[in-house]
């Protein structure tokens, strides 16, 4: 028999109770982990409790699982015990407890819920916490649990007691935890199982996790300890490889703390507890294979997405060289398509909308090339930021993605960096973009004249059709020149975002991905433009359109008309109709039926062409001008936000009045009432509310007709009817349109008061899809200046704060020591140089008041 000297923390005491625990002793191998090459070590001796008897759960109760164990430190040694794991880990003990060694204040019989340790319940169901002896003599039976098969039971939640007990998070069920883990090192291989309904809630959490959740970072590196001295190198991996993936970390935040423990330990900032699994040799920080599984992030992302800029910095530049994180490792693609994948760190901040991470990133990456007195020059590397690089992860692509937070878009402003981020875009825009621009806008302009010319012409005469075929064709090769443009460029958008190796985009995110580019860029209103153009030139092309100039003018044709309506020498009916102008000199028009429908498929298609063309052509001729695309914008945005909204508010109040006002006018069948004409068929009641509603025209209600001649009760229905009618000019024209109004006003407003970052947002989008095309063209994208290493970088200034003096002059000396942050207002801003003017006038009365005082004295 072993003996275990056991050392509890009492509360307010500072005192230790040796407790003795007869156990048996088990012979289990284990194999040094530190060195691969070394031979097997001597078997470890490790304390199991004998387990006398475990008997099946009672019938009806599948949940409640029965033992009895030997605990020599106890009175009485032999113990029987229940774990109800139906709910949480409750422990179930019939007989008091006492320790043999101190056997004054004996532990009742009761029952203890491991969650809430070591708070534990007596028999009559009061609650107690226990203390002193009671407490040691509670921990000697749950080292004993711990040493028995019920230690393997989860809960309903999947935990096993191990986790319950780590999770209360106490001080005493901390030292209980270390307890039993150096009882049995092997609970540390117990992850959380499947949630008891089937599914997976904490599945992967280890003990480790949760260790690093609760800031336990002592009972972490001891568990590291005790992993590497009593575990198997094959057992010690598994365990810093698993990964919390259960449903609970699919959500924020917890999916962002990186899955496995060591990105548990470095989000939660245990950089003693990370360093002592990094000093194991089993993980690495560049190890792809030690990715979040749900969102593909490497330690060093969590990190950044967590925004921990001093662990950031711990991690590349203040480990030894050989454990550093690598800059260049890119974010993977986990189970959750987040589209954050193939990023940098940098990038993933930006992508995240964490603008204080951003600029601490790409501090590191700024180097000073001179100083001058209050002036440095400095130099940004712009990888990770310029969009020529590869991949569509850079942050300049970030801030155009349809998907952007607004923090993300917030880049552009001045805000950031002093305007650094647009200003790439706007040397983009001078080097190629407006290039590229003017050049589609001319071809555009080109295809949308073409279409309204052959539409005005056809509308004009129809017989003109063959004469019009030869620029039906040339739109067709336009068409099909400026589609190929499209589709190579949604291809270029593919590629470029697509990824490779373990961050590739599946098929079908990348899908989605793709629909989402064509949509911010009003690709398919464009396509769809050209679908309907192409077939009006097939119509054009193919059908002979039917010519009526003869037919109407043809004065056979208009004295048989005038008779009554013959057949046409044409072979079309034709009725005369005469429209007069203000000098009465309009020539007298004539309506023809068509005897075939190419006409009136064409009529339908050019619509359909225009009235998507035009649209395009206007938001992409708006796009460079910020006061003409604000406009633009507020118009999508009012359409996207509230006219859906209301027209479905509208529609039901619509037909809830259509029908009770139709039903309740008092005629029906034959019947017909002269009062209300509008309202005796069902179609012309729904065209006069319509019309009432959207151009305040009401029907004409005639009062003067003979009531005589309606029954009393028609005449009853009448008088309501004027009232719901009454009721509906009042909602429709005063409260629905209004509110109309009021939804419009205040969306452009909003639109206009961040018309600013709307604009360049809009602005950026243009520019990146251009890019695509340039990079296709053999063009340099690059901006900046090309470095002798091949990078580009920016260079640019920053002035140092200058302090003023009592006498008026600036002292740069000590100003700003040692600042590296080129990212700063040159002179502090606006409030900076108030406070400077402040504080030199407050020095300046103190020094009067001064010598005022030395003077009077």
């Amino acid at each position: 028999m072993a003996q275990v000297r056991v050392s509890p923390n009492m509360a307010g005491k500072q005192q230790q109770a040796e407790v003795d625990v007869e156990t048996a002793v088990e012979e289990l191998p284990t194999q040094e982990v530190k060195d691969d090459t070394a031979a097997r070590p001597a078997p470890v001796k490790s304390m199991r409790t004998m387990t006398l008897r475990k008997n099946a759960p009672p019938p009806g109760n599948p949940h409640l699982h029965e033992a009895t164990v030997e605990v020599a430190g106890l009175e009485p040694s032999s113990v029987a015990v229940k774990l109800d794991v139906e709910g949480q880990h409750t422990l179930h003990w019939s007989l008091p407890l006492t320790l043999k060694a101190h056997p004054g204040n004996p532990l009742p019989a009761g029952s203890c819920n491991f969650y809430i340790f070591p708070a534990f319940k007596d028999e009559s169901g009061e609650s107690h916490v226990a203390e002193g002896q009671q407490l040691d003599a509670l921990k000697a039976l749950m080292v004993a649990v711990g040493l028995s098969e019920l230690a393997n039971e989860p809960d309903q939640v999947g935990a096993y007691p191990i986790h319950a007990i780590t999770v209360a998070n106490t001080e005493e069920a901390i030292n209980m935890s270390e307890m039993m883990y150096t009882a049995n090192p092997r609970l540390l291989l117990q992850v959380h199982a499947m949630h008891r309904a089937g599914f997976p809630l904490f599945t992967g959490e280890s003990s480790l996790h949760i260790c690093a959740v609760n800031q336990r970072e002592d009972l972490f590196i001891k568990l590291i300890e005790l992993m590497m001295t009593r575990l198997s190198k094959e057992e010690a991996n598994t365990l810093l490889r698993s990964q919390a993936v259960g449903v609970f970390f699919d959500d924020m935040p917890m999916r962002e703390y990186g899955g496995n423990p060591l990105a548990y330990a470095l989000c939660f900032d245990l950089r003693r507890a990370a360093r002592a699994m990094l000093d194991t040799g089993l993980v690495s920080l560049n190890d792809r294979t030690y990715s979040c599984e749900i969102t593909g992030f490497m330690p060093l992302h969590a990190v950044t997405a967590n925004g921990l800029t001093d662990t950031y910095d711990w991690l590349t530049t203040e480990l030894p060289e050989g454990l550093r994180a690598d800059l260049a490792q890119r974010t993977g693609v986990g189970r959750q398509k987040l589209n954050s994948h193939d990023l940098l760190a940098v990038q993933l901040a930006a992508k995240l909308g964490d603008q204080r991470t951003v600029k601490h990133i790409l501090q590191k990456q700024t180097s000073i090339l001179w100083i001058w007195g209050p002036v440095t020059q400095h130099s940004i590397n712009l990888a990770g930021i310029d969009s020529a690089g590869e991949g569509g992860g850079d942050i300049m692509e970030l801030v155009a993605r349809l998907d952007a937070k607004r923090e993300t878009t917030e880049l552009v402003l001045d805000s950031f960096m002093t305007g650094f981020i647009y200003q790439l875009f706007q040397l983009k825009w001078k080097k190629y973009g407006a290039k590229l621009y003017y050049s589609r806008m001319i071809a555009d302009s080109f295809m949308l004249l073409m279409l309204l010319a052959l539409a005005l012409v056809l509308k004009q005469d129809p017989g003109l059709g063959p004469s019009l075929r030869p620029m039906c064709v040339a739109m067709l090769v336009l068409m099909a020149f400026l589609s190929f443009l499209e589709v190579h460029v949604t291809f270029l958008y593919y590629r470029n975002n697509q990824g490779e190796g373990d961050s590739r985009v599946p098929m079908n995110e990348m899908r989605k991905q793709v629909l989402h580019f064509c949509r911010l860029h009003w690709v398919r209103v464009l396509m769809w433009a050209y679908v309907f153009t192409a077939i009006s030139c097939f119509i054009v092309l193919a059908a002979p359109l039917e010519d009526h100039h003869d037919a109407v003018y043809n004065s056979t044709a208009r004295r048989s008309l005038r008779a009554g309506g013959v057949v046409t020498s044409a072979g079309v009916a034709a009725t005369t109709l005469f429209s007069g102008g203000s000098l009465m000199h309009v020539p007298e028009m004539v309506y023809v039926g068509d005897e075939k429908d190419e006409t009136g498929v064409l009529w339908l298609f050019l619509f359909a062409a225009i009235f998507l063309m035009m649209p395009y052509f206007v938001y992409k001729l708006f796009t460079p001008y910020e006061k003409l695309n604000i406009f633009m914008l507020s118009v999508v945005k009012m359409l996207q936000r509230d006219l859906m909204v209301f027209l479905l508010l509208f529609g039901f109040f619509m037909i809830d009045f259509y029908f009770a006002l139709y039903v309740l006018y008092p005629r029906a069948g034959l019947v017909y009432m002269p009062q209300v004409t509008t309202f005796n068929t069902w179609y012309t009641a729904l065209r006069s509310l319509f019309e009432l509603a959207f151009t305040g025209s009401p029907s004409a209600i005639n009062l003067d007709t003979d009531f005589t001649l309606l029954s009393t009760a028609q005449q009853v229905d009448f008088c309501i009817w004027l009232v719901v009618y009454l009721f509906f000019i009042i909602l429709s024209l005063i409260l629905l349109l209004n509110l109309l109004i009021a939804m419009l006003s205040f969306t452009f407003e909003a639109v206009r008061a961040e018309s600013t970052l709307q604009c360049r947002t809009s602005f950026s989008q243009c520019l990146m899809r251009l890019e695509l095309q340039a990079v296709a063209l053999g063009i340099n994208v690059n901006v900046g200046e090309k470095k002798p290493d091949g990078t580009y970088a920016y260079d640019f200034r920053s002035l140092k704060k200058l302090k003023s003096t009592l006498d008026g002059a600036y002292d740069i000396s000590g100003a700003d020591e040692g600042s590296n942050d080129p990212f700063a207002i040159p002179d502090g801003g606006p409030i900076a140089r108030i406070e400077t003017k402040v504080f030199a006038l407050e020095a300046k009365i103190d020094q009067i008041l001064a010598n005022n005082v030395s003077a009077i004295s």
